[in-house]
């Protein structure tokens, strides 16, 4: 299975990148996701700070801790292992939380009032890129929206770069979180760069998003063992850890430079499936943003 990653890290053109960086401390990312398992993983331990309401350090064996084990391997784990492990030398902060609902459901389950006040924790914590997975717990109401509306908006006002999972239903249709201008959101693919069946998929994803792999991709679980794992959370933690890996080759680029590169380096689509992330092409657009500065 192994395989798998390699192929999906050749797909997104990563492997010049990965060798050059483990990336620099000055970029702070932010994970708003389930509990991280950090007593069982020896080299997650004083890797992620909690910010304000986290509950993190969770071993609970739950969908959560699952969940936020698996995307911190994605994007912080050790190298070495049978893990993507992007970006390991940035740094890390993590709010944390817990569904209210026990529903078996692929990602967190939140309220948009949780999600909300864990955007505004990491942006107010220093995070400058915010990596974002959860399945809201029912449509989300007018008050709801504007809740993840003022959130964004502070996030952006802090200089934060929000990379936003797609969903898994599979459905044409995105929230307040996806469709915002400012916002990555990213769709899922195979190792071929083809679309998955499960994966949402949208006119706004399509014009801001991008598509990366998450078709058994290996992470790691709370009990510390290699598992393969699927969906728009692989995808959106593949790109984070991509741009937060070729800022750090720029760590003195603000938001809005990083976040105009990403749009230069990538076709916007007119379609509703998103283009495919190029590391290589990424790195190039943010070397022209830093020569004019």
């Amino acid at each position: 299975m192994a395989e798998q990653n390699d192929k999906a890290l050749d797909l997104v053109r990563a492997r010049s990148l990965m060798e050059r960086t483990r990336g620099d401390a000055a970029v702070v990312v932010g994970l708003v996701d389930g509990p991280i398992a950090v007593a069982a993983i020896p080299s997650f331990v004083g890797k992620f700070r909690p910010v304000a309401g986290s509950q993190n350090y969770s071993s609970d064996q739950t969908i959560d801790c699952r969940h936020g084990t698996m995307v911190a391997g994605i994007i912080a784990g050790e190298r070495g292992l049978d893990l993507p492990a992007i970006c390991p030398d940035c740094s890390f902060i993590a709010s944390s939380t817990v569904s209210e609902s026990g529903k078996n459901v692929d990602r967190p389950a939140l309220t948009p009032d949780l999600v909300a006040q864990a955007i505004t924790n990491c942006a107010d914590a220093g995070a400058r890129l915010l990596n974002l997975s959860a399945a809201f717990l029912e449509t989300l109401t007018a008050e709801g929206e504007k809740s993840l509306q003022s959130a964004i908006d502070h996030a952006i006002h802090r200089g934060v770069i929000l990379i936003v999972a797609a969903g898994n239903y599979p459905t044409l249709r995105g929230t307040v979180l996806t469709q915002h201008p400012w916002v990555i959101p990213v769709s899922a693919c195979d190792v071929l760069g083809l679309p998955l069946a499960r994966s949402n998929f949208g006119l706004s994803i399509g014009r801001n998003g991008l598509r990366a792999p998450g078709d058994r991709i290996l992470s790691i679980s709370p009990e510390g063992e290699s598992i393969p794992v699927s969906g728009t959370s692989v995808s959106t933690a593949i790109v984070s850890g991509i741009v937060a890996l070729c800022w750090s080759e720029f760590p003195r680029l603000s938001a809005g430079q990083v976040r105009y590169a990403v749009k230069k380096a990538h076709k916007n689509s007119r379609a509703v499936i998103p283009s495919l992330l190029d590391a290589v092409r990424l790195t190039e657009a943010l070397n022209s943003v830093s020569d004019q500065i």
